[in-house]
């Protein structure tokens, strides 16, 4: 994927400085070479950047401009577009809305950006509502990453995370909006309703190790750990999630990964988790032998 840094230098307007088009001789200047190029070739290039380049494409030069203007409007980034100003036109100032009529008017232009294959697609529509808070917003993304994603499989696993990854990169400390986004859409894929026996993903051993293989497509191992902290929180309780929140079952299930360094911000992650619950549970002995001592003290002294 080319970054608009690349794009830049491709084109030349990485080297262009204040009145070098007007007095540069002995060769073509970088502006005349984008016009020498159709603007077409700008547009797929701009295609295979990031969402996020293709935004700030517009300032880089008239021709890319014009050719922003294409690829989110006509091409790749077009469903992209279109989905978060549909999501944008909710009613949101009316607390509880009817979520599900407006859902099922967006699913398919939901389903249509997803496959665009964009990690920043919940940050977009998030960014346009300016809500990462809302309980209704939690509901909404959960009911639309079902529809893209109906069934849970190694790579739906992969691409959600790695799309939560960068909510939960926006999202205040400590709120639990990524893992709740999570939790709605875990809970609506059919056959993963909490029903006893449970279900083919929570009754397979192998389910928390899947989830820590998906983050390894993450850009950010730091990032990526806090979102599996949450999703780990959510679909099990404290004591059943301390069996994972170790250091040690960390390294175990992000062995093998290439990049080391987003595996060490990983498990730095969970490394910090497992001292807070140590220091955790040390303060609730601490606090359950200072009350059996008070009760002591009290029995003793109605003696």
């Amino acid at each position: 994927m080319l970054s608009i840094a690349q794009l830049k230098t491709i084109s030349g307007c990485a080297n262009i400085t204040p009145g070098a088009a007007r007095g540069s001789f002995g060769g073509p200047s970088p502006t005349s070479l984008e016009r020498s190029l159709p603007t077409e070739l700008w547009v797929h290039a701009l295609e295979y950047t990031s969402w996020d380049d293709a935004l700030v494409a517009s300032d880089v030069s008239k021709a890319f401009r014009s050719a922003s203007r294409f690829a989110l409007t006509k091409g790749r980034w077009a469903p992209v577009i279109k989905v978060v100003l549909a999501v944008m036109s909710f009613p949101w100032h009316r607390h509880g809305f009817a979520r599900q009529n407006h859902l099922d008017d967006v699913k398919a232009q939901f389903c249509a950006a997803w496959h665009a294959r964009e990690p920043l697609l919940l940050v977009a529509i998030l960014d346009s509502v300016h809500n990462y808070r809302a309980r209704d917003m939690e509901r909404i993304l959960g009911a639309l990453l079902c529809a893209a994603e109906p069934a849970i499989s190694d790579d739906a696993l992969a691409r959600i995370v790695a799309t939560l990854e960068h909510v939960e990169a926006k999202v205040p400390r400590g709120e639990p909006f990524t893992s709740n986004i999570f939790e709605e859409w875990y809970l609506r894929v059919p056959g993963t309703r909490c029903t006893l026996p449970l279900p083919p993903f929570l009754a397979s051993n192998d389910w928390v190790p899947r989830l820590f293989h998906a983050a390894e497509r993450c850009v950010s191992g730091h990032h990526a750990g806090n979102v599996l902290y949450g999703v780990l929180f959510h679909i099990l309780d404290y004591d059943e999630a301390a069996e994972f929140e170790t250091e040690a079952a960390v390294q175990r299930m992000t062995a093998g990964w290439s990049d080391e360094h987003k595996r060490d911000e990983l498990v730095a992650v969970f490394r910090r988790a497992e001292h807070q619950r140590k220091a955790y549970e040390r303060q609730r002995r601490d606090e359950e032998e200072f009350r059996e001592i008070r009760e002591m003290e009290r029995i003793a002294g109605g003696w």
